[in-house]
């Protein structure tokens, strides 16, 4: 997957409908630097198969199961597949499949990807250290975050708050 995949999910549950937080992120998506032109693409791709699937031809309950339960979990550095799929109530496995199918990425990638999003967000805030972003958001190693983050997005998290605060 490419770097840049913004704020993910419509299925957070997070202040409104499915639609309204697609709309949402849409929006945002706008704001991406040009510079950054194929993630973008890759992004946009991304949160149109979500909201087609959730509207149109409907996530798999499994599917749609692990990913609330990944947001609503995210934080905690214990956060693995297998646990997601047992909360699913699907095997690890056919987890991997219907995320990868659906989604086109890995499981243990859509994970970062929420942890990444929130963090982008509480880098906004000088007074929190990118040491604890990083554990707030579920990564117990400040250096994985650092190398997840860049894998990501392309810059560290350092950089990235530089960029966006004045």
């Amino acid at each position: 997957m490419s770097r840049n995949h913004g704020t993910l999910f419509a299925l957070s549950g997070m202040g409104g409908s499915i639609s309204s937080e697609f709309h949402f992120l849409m929006e945002r998506m706008k704001k991406i630097p040009s510079n950054r032109k194929r993630g973008k693409e890759k992004l946009l791709d991304l949160l149109k198969r979500i909201h087609d699937f959730a509207y149109v031809s409907k996530l798999p309950i499994p599917l749609e199961k692990g990913i609330r339960y990944i947001l609503r979990k995210y934080r905690d550095p214990k956060l693995t597949t297998k646990l997601v799929a047992e909360k699913a109530g699907v095997s690890e496995c056919q987890l991997r499949h219907l995320i990868k199918k659906f989604l086109g990425v890995e499981c243990i990638t859509l994970i970062h990807l929420i942890r990444i999003e929130k963090a982008k967000s509480l880098l906004m805030n000088r007074r929190i250290l990118i040491k604890n972003t990083a554990t707030r958001v579920g990564f117990e190693n400040k250096n994985y975050f650092i190398r997840v983050f860049r894998k990501h997005e392309g810059m560290t998290p350092g950089e990235y708050r530089r960029r966006r605060l004045p």
